[in-house]
């Protein structure tokens, strides 16, 4: 099982447990949308909080080795489910909480960057964006993701300069929303998402949506027209 739900009241955890570090591939995308689709369609669930299985990591961005076994065309088909992945947590129409337990890299990175509310854990992990020290190229709803949350100045130098920063630093730039020991990680996410789940439902999903329209376009935009880049 690569997705574990489990139920808190009227709130769901999901637990990320695709091997040692989350690495996403078609079927662990797949996984997250079905989990998704479960969620959003039983009226009893108001909130979500996601969360690593694994302590070391959160999510170590797109499983590298699975595309270079699958051929690079594989990108062609799984990027852009990827963004439309990204795009659904993105304005999914209830609460979603993200408790980062670890090293949150890359695509697990932008992933945290989704969410409404973010809670790392306090002596361990680190989040970067590291794509620019590997002289990768970021679509424009990716890089909309960390100016979202952000701002477009500390967006500059979270992707500009490749930087991991722990916890504190993470904190102190608004990457994150709060810290919590390992013992009370998911507790506290979970106290979170139950307030964030309290409110009109209906506003809510309608204030979320409005909010992130632009990011919302971007990342569907970039998902429909995604080419493989040769440079």
């Amino acid at each position: 099982m690569l997705v574990e739900i489990e139920a808190k009241g009227n709130t769901r955890v999901m637990r990320m447990q695709n091997g040692k570090d989350n690495r996403f591939n078609t079927d662990f995308v797949d996984a997250l949308n079905h989990a998704l689709d479960d969620i959003e369609a039983d009226n009893d669930v108001r909130a979500i909080v996601v969360t690593g299985a694994q302590e070391k990591y959160f999510s170590n961005g797109i499983d590298i080795e699975w595309v270079a076994k699958s051929g690079p065309d594989i990108m062609q088909v799984f990027f852009p489910n990827f963004l439309r992945m990204l795009e659904r947590f993105l304005v999914f129409p209830k609460p979603v909480v993200i408790a980062i337990n670890g090293h949150a890299f890359a695509g697990g990175f932008f992933f945290a960057m989704t969410a409404d509310y973010r809670i790392m854990r306090a002596d361990r992990g680190w989040c970067c964006a590291n794509e620019i020290n590997l002289g990768m190229p970021l679509c424009k709803g990716l890089l909309a993701l960390p100016r979202y949350v952000v701002g477009n100045r500390i967006a500059q130098r979270i992707l500009m300069a490749g930087e991991r920063f722990t916890p504190e630093a993470s904190l102190n730039l608004g990457i994150v929303d709060q810290l919590a020991s390992r013992e009370e990680l998911l507790e506290q996410a979970i106290v979170t998402a139950d307030m964030l789940g309290s409110k009109n439902p209906q506003r809510y999903a309608e204030y979320k949506r409005d909010l992130r329209s632009e990011t919302s376009l971007m990342l569907l935009d970039d998902a429909e027209n995604y080419s493989i880049p040769f440079d």
